[in-house]
């Protein structure tokens, strides 16, 4: 394998450091700026990483689950 080609699994953003299996956008395959690719438009943009929103937004946090009694508790 050539020194300059990098396995997919091993593949990371240049901007955030995410690897390719944690990209978020355009069904994980990124985004790609002048021949580079990078996680999301973000990161091509050089504005901030989507990555982490898009994560925090599918996945319920602690505050967002349910309150529920059980009979044991009564």
């Amino acid at each position: 394998m050539r020194r300059d080609v990098v396995g997919l699994a091993e593949q990371k953003c240049p901007v955030c450091s995410r690897s390719r299996n944690e990209w978020r956008t355009n069904s994980g395959r990124g985004e790609t700026k002048d021949g580079t690719m990078y996680c999301c438009e973000g990161c091509a943009k050089g504005t901030s990483c989507i990555c982490e929103l898009r994560q925090t937004a599918l996945s319920p946090s602690i505050d967002q689950t349910p309150n529920v009694t059980t009979r044991s508790q009564l």
